[in-house]
C-alpha cells in the first residue's frame, strides 16, 4: 500500500470515527480551523482513493496531514477522550454480548455501520462481506481502540499516523 493512499483510507475512517464519537465533531473540525473550511473538507473526502482511484493523487500528502492536525485537536478534547474511554471499558465488560453494552457504545456503534455503510460500502471491493454488520462492528471497535493507543503512547494523532507511514 502506498503512502499516500495510506493516508487517503486512514483519514476518511479517522473522520467516520470521530463523527461516530461526536456527531458534532465535523462542525467543530470546521471551526476550529483556520486554514480549514467545509469546501475543503467536503474535496478531500468526495476525492477520496476509497471512492475513486482516479482521483486520489488530486490532493497531495501535505493537504491530509494539515487537515489531520486539525482533527487531532479535536479529539484531544476532553468530551471526545471520555468517549473512547467509556466505550472501550464498556466494551471490555460486555465483550461477549454487545446488546448489553451502554446505550453510548450502541449509539456509537450503529452510527459507524450507518456511515461505513454511507460513505464507503458502495465502493469497497468484496462487499458481499460487509452485509453482515459483524465485520464493520469489528472495524468501529479496532478503530476507536487505535485512537485510544495513539493518545495513551504518543498523545499526538499526526506524530502517529506519521510514525506508521515511517514504518512501512
Amino acid at each position: 500500500m502506498s503512502q499516500h493512499y495510506f493516508i487517503a483510507h486512514s483519514f476518511d475512517i479517522i473522520i467516520i470515527t470521530l463523527n461516530a464519537l461526536d456527531i458534532h465533531a465535523l462542525d467543530e473540525i470546521t471551526l476550529t480551523s483556520n486554514e480549514l473550511d467545509l469546501q475543503e473538507m467536503f474535496l478531500l473526502r468526495a476525492n477520496n482513493y476509497m471512492r475513486y482511484q482516479i482521483s486520489y493523487k488530486k490532493h497531495t500528502n501535505y493537504q491530509y496531514l494539515k487537515v489531520i492536525q486539525v482533527i487531532d485537536k479535536v479529539i484531544s478534547k476532553q468530551h471526545i477522550q471520555t468517549n473512547i474511554i467509556d466505550i472501550l471499558r464498556d466494551i471490555t465488560q460486555n465483550h461477549n454480548n454487545l446488546k448489553k453494552c451502554s446505550k453510548k457504545t450502541q449509539n456509537y456503534i450503529k452510527r459507524f455501520i450507518i456511515n461505513y455503510r454511507k460513505l464507503l460500502n458502495p465502493y469497497l471491493v468484496g462487499n458481499l462481506k460487509y452485509l453482515n454488520n459483524r465485520y464493520i462492528i469489528e472495524i468501529s471497535l479496532l478503530n476507536i481502540y487505535l485512537l485510544n493507543q495513539i493518545y495513551m503512547y504518543n498523545s499526538n494523532l499526526t506524530f502517529g499516523i506519521l510514525h506508521t507511514i515511517h514504518d512501512k
